[in-house]
């Protein structure tokens, strides 16, 4: 049960500055597991995220950004 004594996992908090990010100075308070990095990068540098395969992550750049 998240929020819980039992939850099973760690919280931790990211900084991320580009100048691509539409919405600057703003605190985003959804969850992004660490999966979901390797096609959000990817995704951020131009890259197509349908060429990942076999991977488990989900680009988060249109949260993000």
């Amino acid at each position: 049960i998240k929020g819980s004594l039992y939850e099973g996992a760690v919280h931790g908090v990211a900084c991320i500055y580009s100048t691509l990010i539409k919405q600057p100075r703003r605190i985003v308070n959804d969850l992004i597991h660490i999966t979901d990095w390797l096609p959000t990068l990817y995704a951020a540098s131009g890259g197509d995220v349908s060429d990942l395969t076999m991977i488990d992550g989900l680009n988060q750049w249109p949260t993000i950004s």
